[in-house]
């Protein structure tokens, strides 16, 4: 019978366990859980899209259903002040009208402005140049913060999209923009005032203050 000194023993034991396969960190989920964004102190509006107010942050809370499909998006002039446009422009004016589209893009949700001025069947070959020269341009961006209870809906933060200068939902045109010689828009006097969900459509008002 062969023994082995106790200390070669352990010596052997130890160069076992440092042929342990280590264990996998767990992937961090970069999704919040929906019961920790939306907080029971949550002012939700259930409509065309649930809307979230929370404090000073507003959510959209976008199903897949309406992902990639045509919607319509006005802007108006809901209230100006004195002199603004020289008097050819009054309040409910409407500034911008355009054709819409959301969709899903990994692990966020991209808003694109959607033009019709050229089209061409899917089932002819020169539908591909049209794609190819009418490309999508983002209006707007928005990670996906969490899903809803069920997973069949998205839910992103949009302040940005009401308080910075997109020109693509502005009350501006281009030629007040020239002729009162706008630099930006001053974000520390810009406000949401009300954001509220219809059956068939979402409502926002804002005050936007720019610099001149």
């Amino acid at each position: 019978m062969l023994s082995l000194p106790a200390i070669a023993q352990k010596k052997k034991k130890k160069k076992e366990d440092d042929t342990e396969t280590p264990k996998k960190k767990e992937k961090k989920s970069p999704f919040k859980k929906y019961d920790e964004l939306i907080t029971p102190d949550a002012l939700t509006d259930e409509g065309f899209f649930t809307v979230h107010i929370i404090d000073d942050m507003y959510y959209y809370e976008i199903p897949f259903t309406s992902l990639e499909k045509d919607m319509l998006l006005v802007s108006r002039i809901a209230k100006i002040p004195a002199g603004l446009g020289g008097g050819y422009v009054n309040a409910g004016s409407k500034t911008n009208e355009q054709i819409i589209k959301w969709y899903r893009v990994k692990n966020s949700i991209h808003l694109k402005s959607i033009a019709y001025a050229s089209v061409a069947a899917d089932s002819l070959p020169i539908s591909l140049s049209v794609a190819d020269n009418n490309y999508e341009p983002i209006i707007a961006a928005f990670k996906i913060e969490a899903f809803n209870k069920d997973s069949t809906a998205a839910i992103i933060e949009v302040n940005d999209l009401f308080l910075t200068d997109n020109r693509a939902i502005s009350g501006l045109s281009e030629g007040m923009r020239k002729e009162y010689k706008v630099k930006s828009l001053d974000k520390s006097r810009s406000f949401i005032n009300r954001m509220a969900s219809y059956p068939e459509n979402v409502e926002v008002r804002h005050d936007m203050t720019f610099i001149d």
